[in-house]
């Protein structure tokens, strides 16, 4: 590169247009960096890049230049000449005033970083006019766009959370400059924003050019001045639009500090102004979400002062009244931007959570004001996005609301209960929700509808918690007229023609009602559960008659659309046929919850025969029910499971039959057959209190009967057996077995018992079928489910020959794997050793050293290799060895008690320090310090705290295995995290393990390591060297807080030294 400046500036424009024309190669494109880097390392670097700002047409150029000039500002200011700076500072600022308004925001925002970048340095004192040059930009018409850009980023940088100074009092200083001129500062923008409110708000605005980042993008022309003004000088005709966003976004920061006390309330109804929808063309919205932002700034702030009270109760009236403007221009409601109804609800919920209880002491303040506007926001709405916001301000309302209030909102209540009744009913509103989605699902699996519907009901209860009666009084009455016109349908139905006798004209009424029926009685189910669930035992009294009188309702209804089978007729509509599965499968799932939570007052079940009628035929019907029937028929079944007393279920014929055919029944989702054979496993194996001899064989018999059943077909499989079949067979019986055995946690030893001896066979299968089938991955997944289930609830029940069998297929399985390279669903093999080694009893001596064998010789490798590949193995084996250590121990050292102490000696306590397997332990803690390598935060995290509590409980780091040959490396590798910012997020975890090993000896912590460590810091000179360990010896107190902060003290002079002391050598070069 030609080292003169015009021959410099051509190759540096001839280089930088070669680097983003698309036809470059990356190869070129590195060539080409490396020639700018070795540019960013000229002398006089600074004369340079004023020289190119200055005369390069080039906007690519340009930007090099300004970001190059940067990085000589934050690294090096302190070592350029006096003349240079000021060149450099006087160029900047009248690129940035002359340049501005015409340059592209990117190279806008970087002339102000620059001169922000100088003042962090020089202001005030070699830089007094700093701010005076902002305050007169934004006094100026043609300058103030620039000057806000100037002020917002001023505050972003000096006020901001990443605000970052050489030390806190050069902080406080900024800050106190800052706040002298606020109050000035405050009545200019002010002023701006009443005058951009004043004016006409459709406008239009030019689309932004391209960052010079972008590859494909060519450097716009120059932007010529529009028009002059009559004195001839030019005029830079400013898009009011522009102006205006600025203005705000530079309101929205200031927001985010000034005091609240001298925010002039003129400036907080001019950014209201903004807000106003119905002033505004529609593609204005943003500006709209903007100033709502900007309001909303206010409120997040935590730290209020108490003279403060007066500023919330203006904006609180400020905003009752821009909510009254805003209700009645509804011509703009179902057009507005959902996301500005986002911000605005925000605003409300901030508004009622924090200050709500400043505002009751208010004289004037009525809750009942504030509700009305509200109430008519949420009704108009038909946008569902829109509407739910208002639902997050009701419910925001509704948790703060006290008990003793709730008389003065009663009517508040009725009105909203009977509106949002009607918002999710058909017959009412079906404008509106014929409007919405009904099949697609979001990320949550959730349609459309069932968000909007089911965050209704949630408002709906939130009522009810303070009003029950009246609630439940207002939602019944609709759900009895649809239960009349339901009951009756059963008269309208043709038997011989299987057909529904109804007028064509009368379907999309009869599918309202249907749907309208299945709504409310949802909604019903969900207020039962504030019925029930009541803490008032008076009120849980009250409610047992109406909640019977509910369930014999639905019972009675199910038992009619059971017994009719409304889906099976011959409709010729399939809307209304859907209409009649959801209503079925509704009435189903409604009388499991009602059971549910009635059993938890009452044991008996009255109605156990109509309920069974209601499941085990559609269960078992075929041609099977529709798949919604279905799967509410399986889990009423399995509420009839978990409620009734097993063995006066068990013994009627229905059930037996159907515990005999459930293996065998076959379901179009998953999910029912694992819902039944849950249901099954329950009546089987729950307690079934003191059995005779006669009875304790019948239930063993049919636990045998039925798992035989349910696994026969998986232990017909072989290892020569086509993979495809085996996936099927898998697929279909291992995930229920896995359902049925977590679900056995909490039952009986003996339930237990039975349950280990009824599926042994399978296990043994499994084992049996695991080393030929570990390749394909969804097998192998499924087996170990399987196997991690079983050794976590039945490994005692199993005993330790099936468990050591296990065992050992899994460390030749993994040996195999090891072998091949390959790690399938290493990480679960390694959560069920895990298991195996925590079980309690003595059988962990038997497994303890083939599994530790299997981690160091086979897994560590293997992991090691492949780290940044396999997390959750890593995780996985360091949970393992984190626990073996934590719960055996004893395999390491000896007890206290064993070696003759006192049986009152705690084997935390520094004792006798002798390991029995010294070479096998500390390869295991080496596996830790590897950990703290990874830049994997939850791998660096896992060791941390697994260091931590084995020091908590076997005082680790000050056993002689680990002082001696790790604590230096592991104080080496913590402090360096801490110096590169490698695990940043953790850093207050490593400062405090970082104390607790000093702590085993901090004399040799100050004498010894830290010397040692300092010397072979890179990047830092001997005479600085010695700072640093003077700094921090010389404070070497002994207790945490101050030994962290000494730490932090010690690591920010170190990284401020490296960084110096790079920027000089660059400079030097």
């Amino acid at each position: 590169m030609d080292l003169r400046e015009n021959g410099s500036l051509a190759a540096l424009e001839n280089l930088i247009e070669e680097f983003f024309n698309p036809m470059t190669n990356n190869n070129r494109k590195h060539e080409i960096e490396s020639q700018l880097n070795y540019f960013k390392t000229l002398p006089c670097l600074s004369n340079y890049c004023v020289y190119f700002i200055m005369n390069t047409t080039s906007q690519y150029v340009k930007m090099f230049a300004l970001c190059t000039l940067e990085t000589v500002i934050t690294q090096q200011w302190s070592n350029i000449e006096w003349s240079s700076k000021e060149e450099v500072k006087n160029t900047i600022q009248n690129c940035f005033v002359e340049q501005g308004l015409i340059s592209p925001h990117y190279l806008r925002h970087k002339y102000s970083k620059l001169l922000i970048e100088i003042a962090r340095h020089d202001w005030p004192g070699f830089y007094p006019n700093f701010f005076n040059n902002i305050v007169e930009l934004l006094k100026t018409d043609g300058n103030q766009l620039i000057g806000l850009v100037l002020l917002r980023m001023t505050s972003e940088e000096f006020m901001g959370i990443q605000a970052m100074f050489k030390d806190s009092d050069r902080k406080q200083e900024i800050v106190r400059l800052l706040h002298q001129h606020i109050p000035e500062v405050l009545e200019i923008l002010e002023n701006i924003l009443e005058n951009l409110g004043s004016k006409p708000r459709h406008t239009s605005t030019a689309t932004p050019p391209p960052s010079p980042a972008h590859p494909s993008s060519s450097p716009p022309p120059a932007v010529q001045p529009a028009a002059h003004s009559g004195t001839g000088g030019p005029f830079r005709r400013i898009d009011d639009k522009a102006l205006a966003k600025e203005a705000l976004q530079t309101v929205q920061h200031l927001f985010t500090w000034v005091p609240f006390q001298i925010i002039p309330r003129r400036m907080i109804e001019a950014v209201f102004g903004f807000t106003i929808v119905s002033s505004y063309s529609q593609d204005d919205d943003d500006m709209c979400v903007l100033a709502m932002s900007t309001l909303n700034e206010l409120l997040y702030r935590k730290c209020i002062p108490p003279e403060s009270h007066e500023f919330f109760v203006q904006l609180y009236h400020q905003i009752m009244g821009w909510l009254r403007e805003l209700t009645s221009s509804s011509n703009r409601i179902d057009t507005m931007d959902p996301a500005f109804m986002e911000k605005l609800s925000e605003l409300l919920i901030l508004m009622i959570e924090h200050h709500m209880w400043r505002l009751e002491s208010d004289p004037e303040f009525t809750m009942v004001e504030f509700l009305s506007p509200l109430f008519q926001l949420t009704m108009q709405f038909t946008v569902v996005q829109s509407y739910l916001c208002c639902l997050s301000v009701w419910a925001a309302f509704m948790k703060q609301m006290k008990q003793q209030n709730v008389k003065k909102y009663s009517e508040v209540f009725v009105g909203l209960i009977t509106a949002l009744l009607k918002k999710f009913q058909f017959t009412y509103n079906s404008s509106q929700l014929n409007l919405i989605d009904d099949k697609l699902l979001d990320e949550d699996n959730q349609t459309e509808w069932q968000v909007f519907f089911k965050s209704t009901v949630e408002v709906i209860a939130m009522v009810a918690e303070f009003s029950p009666h009246d609630t439940f009084s207002l939602v019944i009455a609709p759900w009895k007229i649809c239960y009349d016109i339901f009951r009756n349908m059963e008269h309208a139905v043709d038997y011989q023609t299987q057909t529904l006798k109804f007028q064509i004209s009368e379907t999309e009424k009869l599918g309202y009602v249907l749907k309208d029926f299945s709504s409310l009685t949802q909604t019903l189910t969900r207020l039962a559960s504030v019925y029930i669930d009541s803490d008032s035992e008076n009120q849980g009294q009250l409610s047992m008659p109406i909640m019977n009188s509910l369930f014999e309702k639905i019972l009675e209804c199910a038992s009619i659309i059971n017994k009719v089978r409304f889906y099976d007729l011959k409709i010729g509509d399939s809307r209304i046929t859907e209409c009649f599965i959801e209503i079925h499968g509704q009435l189903l799932a409604a009388l499991k919850t009602l059971l549910v939570r009635t059993t938890r007052k009452n044991d008996n079940i009255e109605n156990i025969d109509p309920l069974l009628d209601l499941t085990l035929p559609l269960l078992r019907s075929r041609p099977a029910a529709p798949p919604r029937i279905a799967h509410s028929a399986a889990h009423l079944f399995l509420g009839l499971s978990d409620a009734a007393f097993a063995p006066h279920v068990v013994v009627l014929p229905q059930v037996g039959q159907f515990v005999a055919e459930a293996p065998m029944l076959r379901f179009a989702d998953a999910d029912t057959a694992s819902v039944v054979c849950k249901a099954v496993s329950n009546l089987l194996l729950k307690s079934w209190g003191n059995l005779s001899q006669a009875d304790s064989e019948q239930r063993s018999a049919m636990v045998n009967t039925f798992f035989d059943r349910l696994t026969n077909d998986f232990r017909s499989l072989s290892p020569i057996t086509p993979e495809e079949s085996v996936r099927t067979v898998v697929e279909r019986t291992l995930p229920s077995l896995s359902i049925i055995t977590e679900n056995c946690q909490n039952l009986p030893m003996a339930s237990k018992k039975l349950m280990a001896a009824a599926i042994r066979p399978t296990v043994q299968h499994a084992l049996y079928l695991f080393p030929t089938f570990v390749r394909y991955k969804e097998i192998s997944n499924h087996i170990l489910i399987f196997f991690l289930n079983v050794m976590g609830v039945l490994q005692q029940q199993l005993g330790v020959e099936d468990t050591k069998n296990a065992v050992q297929v899994f460390l030749q399985v993994t040996m195999n794997e090891h072998q091949e390279g390959t790690m399938t669903s290493l990480d679960k093999l390694v959560q069920i050793l895990q298991l195996v080694v925590e079980a309690p009893g003595n059988a962990w001596k038997t497994f303890l050293p083939g599994v530790l064998q299997l981690c160091m010789e086979s897994v560590y490798p293997l992991v090691v290799s492949q780290a940044g590949n396999c997390p959750d193995v890593f995780a996985a084996l360091l949970a393992l060895l984190y626990r073996i250590l934590l719960h055996r121990w004893q395999y390491f050292y000896v007890s206290q008690v064993r070696l003759g102490y006192s049986p009152g000696c705690s084997d935390s306590e520094i004792g006798p320090d002798h390991p029995q397997k010294p070479e096998q332990l500390l390869a295991i803690l080496q596996v830790f310090g590897q950990a703290l390598l990874q830049q994997d935060m939850n791998i660096f995290r896992l060791s941390l705290v697994a260091l931590e509590d084995l020091n908590g409980k076997w005082k680790l780091y000050h056993k002689a295995i680990f002082r001696n040959n790790l604590l230096s490396e592991f104080l080496t590798v913590l402090i360096k995290c801490l110096l590169d910012k490698s695990q940043s997020s953790l850093s207050e975890d490593i400062q405090v393990v970082v104390y607790n090993m000093a702590a085993v000896n901090f004399d040799e912590f100050f004498s010894a390591f830290l010397v040692r460590f300092v010397q072979n810091m890179e990047g830092v000179t001997p005479q600085q060297c010695e700072i640093l360990l003077r700094n921090f010896v010389h404070n070497h107190d002994k207790d945490l807080p101050t030994f962290v902060n000494n730490l932090q003290n010690f690591v920010k002079e170190a990284q401020h030294y490296r960084m110096c002391n790079m920027s000089s050598s660059n400079h030097d070069h």
